[in-house]
């Protein structure tokens, strides 16, 4: 691989990082205001055209509209969160215009009233459209909550589905 080529690759890795912290400040928007025009925003923002989102509850989209619909009535019963990603990896394709985002997501969020700890695990893929990284599906492929109120650490479930357990 060329060295202009392996940079590419360097500057592309950073890039799909930052994509993934500006919607996670997205999505502390969106759900402290429960509005579906700053999840359109959002949405038009980052997103492919033909973007989704993917949980282990459901699958929001594709399209401005309906993920925007969703992500709203979503935030109805949250405060306010916020979005910490952590153990990133990125995978970029030998063209340079795929990618595939992995991290930890550690959330605490008041929601329904509770203070809570969310553990999203993210598998995310990104499009690089006339030079510009989209996300086409923001991934979650596993979740664990927490309520403040505990007086220990549960267990949490091993998944064996997990990029903890599939790629080490």
């Amino acid at each position: 691989m060329s060295l202009e080529k392996r940079i590419q690759r360097l500057e592309d890795i950073e890039t799909v990082k930052k994509v993934i912290a500006t919607a996670g400040r997205w999505f502390d928007r969106c759900e402290m205001t429960a509005s579906k025009e700053d999840a359109s925003n959002f949405y038009k923002t980052l997103f492919t055209k033909d973007g989704f989102m993917e949980f282990p509850f459901g699958k929001w989209g594709p399209g401005a509209e309906t993920v925007s619909e969703e992500l709203a009535a979503f935030s109805q019963n949250i405060d306010w969160a916020l979005h910490h990603y952590t153990n990133q990896e990125v995978e970029i394709n030998e063209s340079l215009d795929k990618a595939i985002y992995h991290a930890i997501e550690i959330i605490p969020i008041n929601i329904d009233g509770a203070a809570t700890w969310m553990f999203v695990e993210n598998e995310s893929e990104l499009h690089k459209i006339d030079g510009k990284w989209r996300i086409h599906k923001y991934g979650i492929v596993d979740f664990k909550s927490l309520q403040n109120t505990a007086t220990c650490w549960p267990k949490f479930d091993k998944n064996e589905n997990s990029w903890l357990f599939k790629k080490l």
